[in-house]
């Protein structure tokens, strides 16, 4: 490995498939994922190197049979273009992964990894690997990615993520599998804490998605989720943003689309979500298991659907944009304020807008919404 030639001027370090090309050729190690954490460990640690690690696979993608661990604050991994990773043989983890390292990571404020910048990469999975899992991750920024045909979760946001940016991500056909949506947002509850923080601070808050696309999924697209987090309520996922995505789902989806739980303080903004089943959910409030509630949902100028009724056995469509299944009731808080939506389109491409279940005392806020349903656009007992 010759990094004599780098400066800090230059535009980054590069990792090439390729022999001659770049400064660091994967020939020079036993595994593409050795060659790639040692380019990036020797960058983090050499002093006046540029922060950038730019994987080239010119000479085919890079063969993963370990995740690249991002632990280091303020640096960058990007690629020049093409699938850049694909699992080795036998290889079922994730292609990439951050964690903090104790006596080695650069702590921000909230002492987790700060500055991470993680954009331009195509990530295949090929059906064995998971695609991106997060930990102890602050104020980054993933964007520009591509992350098809995983075998769990194409993203997964574990302990202690916060205020994170995610935006034009395209997580394609045959993510996910029958345990795992393409989105996971639940921690992993490791044990590990960050400095002058306690477990109550392991949910993810203050974190926007912007304009992700997510195409014919394994099952779910996304899923939220607090089980077995040693939080207080006060301390569920919450302040989470989701803008201007599309969750297309598939005919085999068994569960929602979406699932909400353990969380609060939660906005969906100019969203499309087609569940493409005459039956189900689109959007499940709430797991009955769960102890947390669901509270605060706002829902907005966003487009829900199904198969037509003309799919449906003898046109009985019977799917349901949203399930309310466990509410937080009675705190004055309304569990789901819908503005300007539209429910079933002008060929009443759904069989109901909401099922309210039977909760006295629930609260809810509904106007300006397009309702066009097969069956009765409200089902259980209607919120006050």
């Amino acid at each position: 490995m010759n990094l004599s030639s780098l400066s800090s001027t230059s535009f980054g370090l590069i990792l090439s498939t390729t022999p001659d090309r770049g400064d660091i050729h994967t020939g020079d190690f036993s595994s593409h994922a050795e060659a790639v954490q040692q380019a990036y460990d020797r960058m983090v640690t050499t002093p006046g190197l540029p922060q950038t690690l730019v994987l080239d696979p010119s000479g085919g993608p890079f063969r993963m049979d370990a995740p690249l661990e991002i632990w280091q604050s303020c640096t960058r991994v990007t690629s020049t273009g093409g699938v850049c990773m694909i699992p080795a043989a036998g290889y079922q983890g994730p292609l990439i992964r951050t964690h903090f390292r104790e006596g080695q990571s650069k702590p921000g404020d909230d002492g987790l990894i700060y500055n991470v910048v993680v954009d331009h990469l195509h990530l295949d999975g090929q059906n064995k690997a998971q695609g991106i899992l997060l930990r102890h991750l602050q104020l980054s920024n993933l964007h520009d990615l591509h992350i098809c045909n995983t075998n769990g979760p194409a993203l997964w946001i574990s302990d202690f993520c916060i205020e994170n940016l995610f935006s034009t991500l395209i997580l394609s056909d045959n993510c996910g599998n029958d345990d795992y949506p393409v989105i996971l947002i639940q921690p992993e509850v490791l044990g590990w804490m960050p400095e002058g923080r306690d477990a109550g601070n392991i949910t993810v808050n203050s974190t926007q998605f912007n304009g992700v696309m997510v195409h014919f999924p394994r099952n779910d697209v996304m899923r939220i989720s607090a089980e077995g987090c040693p939080i207080q309520k006060s301390r569920r996922h919450r302040k989470i943003q989701v803008n201007g995505c599309f969750f297309h789902g598939h005919g085999r989806l068994k569960r929602p689309l979406v699932t909400l739980s353990g969380c609060f303080e939660l906005a969906f903004l100019g969203c499309q979500m087609l569940k493409w089943n005459t039956e189900g959910t689109i959007v499940q409030i709430g797991e009955k298991e769960d102890k947390f509630p669901v509270g605060t949902l706002l829902w907005s100028h966003s487009h829900m659907l199904s198969r037509p009724a003309s799919d449906a056995p003898e046109g009985n469509l019977t799917t349901k944009a949203f399930e309310v299944v466990h509410p937080d009731v009675g705190e004055g808080a309304a569990v789901l304020s819908a503005f300007g939506n539209d429910f079933g389109s002008d060929d009443a491409r759904l069989g109901h807008a909401v099922d309210w279940g039977d909760f006295p005392g629930l609260r809810a806020a509904w106007a300006g919404n397009l309702v066009n349903t097969a069956g009765p656009a409200f089902l259980g007992t209607a919120p006050t």
